[in-house]
Protein backbone atom coordinates (compact mmCIF):
# COMPACT_ATOMS: atom_id res chain seq x y z
CA UNK A 1 0.00 0.00 0.00
CA UNK A 2 2.75 2.43 0.95
CA UNK A 3 4.63 1.64 -2.24
CA UNK A 4 1.54 2.33 -4.36
CA UNK A 5 0.97 5.67 -2.65
CA UNK A 6 4.62 6.54 -3.13
CA UNK A 7 4.45 5.65 -6.84
CA UNK A 8 1.26 7.71 -7.20
CA UNK A 9 2.87 10.76 -5.58
CA UNK A 10 5.97 10.45 -7.76
CA UNK A 11 3.80 10.12 -10.88
CA UNK A 12 1.73 13.20 -9.93
CA UNK A 13 4.83 15.31 -9.23
CA UNK A 14 6.31 14.24 -12.54
CA UNK A 15 3.10 15.10 -14.38
CA UNK A 16 2.90 18.52 -12.75
CA UNK A 17 6.49 19.30 -13.65
CA UNK A 18 5.89 18.37 -17.27
CA UNK A 19 2.57 20.19 -17.58
CA UNK A 20 3.56 23.40 -15.82
CA UNK A 21 4.42 26.05 -18.45
CA UNK A 22 7.67 27.95 -18.37
CA UNK A 23 6.74 31.66 -18.48
CA UNK A 24 10.25 32.90 -19.30
CA UNK A 25 10.35 30.85 -22.49
CA UNK A 26 6.86 31.87 -23.54
CA UNK A 27 7.50 35.61 -23.19
CA UNK A 28 10.64 35.41 -25.35
CA UNK A 29 8.82 33.79 -28.24
CA UNK A 30 5.91 36.26 -28.29
CA UNK A 31 5.78 38.76 -31.13
CA UNK A 32 5.82 42.45 -30.25
CA UNK A 33 2.36 43.91 -29.95
CA UNK A 34 1.18 45.97 -32.87
CA UNK A 35 -1.52 48.57 -32.92
CA UNK A 36 -3.23 49.96 -35.98
CA UNK A 37 -5.29 53.09 -35.91
CA UNK A 38 -6.74 55.44 -38.50
CA UNK A 39 -6.50 59.18 -38.27
CA UNK A 40 -9.39 61.13 -39.74
CA UNK A 41 -9.10 64.73 -40.86
CA UNK A 42 -11.41 67.34 -39.52
CA UNK A 43 -13.67 68.66 -42.29
CA UNK A 44 -11.76 71.96 -42.34
CA UNK A 45 -8.71 70.14 -43.76
CA UNK A 46 -10.44 68.31 -46.61
CA UNK A 47 -9.31 70.94 -49.12
CA UNK A 48 -5.54 71.33 -49.64
CA UNK A 49 -5.87 75.10 -49.79
CA UNK A 50 -7.29 75.14 -46.25
CA UNK A 51 -4.09 73.86 -44.63
CA UNK A 52 -2.26 76.53 -42.63
CA UNK A 53 1.49 76.60 -42.03
CA UNK A 54 0.84 75.44 -38.47
CA UNK A 55 -1.22 72.46 -39.73
CA UNK A 56 1.64 71.46 -42.03
CA UNK A 57 4.19 71.73 -39.19
CA UNK A 58 2.05 69.52 -36.95
CA UNK A 59 1.74 66.92 -39.69
CA UNK A 60 5.48 67.03 -40.32
CA UNK A 61 6.22 66.46 -36.60
CA UNK A 62 3.82 63.53 -36.58
CA UNK A 63 5.50 61.84 -39.54
CA UNK A 64 8.99 62.41 -38.12
CA UNK A 65 7.97 60.68 -34.86
CA UNK A 66 6.25 57.93 -36.83
CA UNK A 67 9.38 57.34 -38.93
CA UNK A 68 11.58 57.27 -35.81
CA UNK A 69 9.30 54.68 -34.23
CA UNK A 70 9.53 52.50 -37.34
CA UNK A 71 13.32 52.78 -37.44
CA UNK A 72 13.67 51.72 -33.78
CA UNK A 73 12.24 48.31 -34.57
Amino acid sequence: MKLSLFNFVIAMVGALVLVQPLPAEESQSEKPKQFIYVLHLVPRLYADASWTDEDKKVLQRHFVRFQEAINRR
